[in-house]
C-alpha cells in the first residue's frame, strides 16, 4: 500500500504521525508473484496516526465491489514502533471481527510525503470473513 501525507511533519521522530491519504492498494500472490488491486485502481482510504498512540484506518473501493469482495477494511487501536521499519497496532475495533485483540504488524518506509506499508504473507478473506 502506498499513502501520501495530507499534512507535513517537522522531524523524523514524527515520521508516521499525521493523516495519510491512500494512493494505491496492491496484493501480491506470494506463490505466483501476480499482483491485483482488490479495491480497484483508485481506492479511497485514510490512515490517521496520532501522537497519543492511537491510529485508525479505513479503505473503500471507488466502485461497487463484487459480491465476494469485502466492502471495506477498517480498524483502530493503539500503535507502536518496536523496531525501525516495523509498525504494530493492537486492534480494539475492526471490520474484520477476528482482528480485535490481535497485533497487526506492518513494515513501513517513509520517504518525503509517502508512506509505504507492507504486510507479511497472509490468507485473503472473502466477504463473509472466511479465508480462501
Amino acid at each position: 500500500m502506498a499513502w501520501r501525507r495530507d499534512v507535513g511533519m517537522a522531524t523524523m521522530a514524527d515520521a508516521l504521525i499525521g493523516t495519510w491519504l491512500l494512493r494505491s492498494h496492491r496484493v501480491a500472490d506470494s506463490a505466483t508473484g501476480e499482483t491485483t488491486e482488490p479495491f480497484g485502481s483508485a481506492p479511497r482510504g485514510v490512515l490517521m496516526v496520532a501522537a497519543d498512540g492511537r491510529m485508525s484506518v479505513v479503505i473503500t473501493p471507488v466502485t461497487e465491489p463484487a459480491a465476494a469482495a469485502p466492502l471495506l477494511i477498517a480498524y483502530s487501536g493503539h500503535w507502536r514502533v518496536p523496531a525501525p521499519g516495523r509498525f504494530v497496532t493492537t486492534v480494539d475495533v475492526a471490520s474484520i471481527p477476528s482482528w480485535v485483540g490481535t497485533a497487526q504488524t506492518r513494515g513501513y518506509v517513509v520517504v518525503g510525503d509517502r508512506l509505504e506499508l507492507s504486510t507479511p504473507p497472509a490468507r485473503m478473506l472473502d466477504a463473509a470473513g472466511s479465508s480462501e
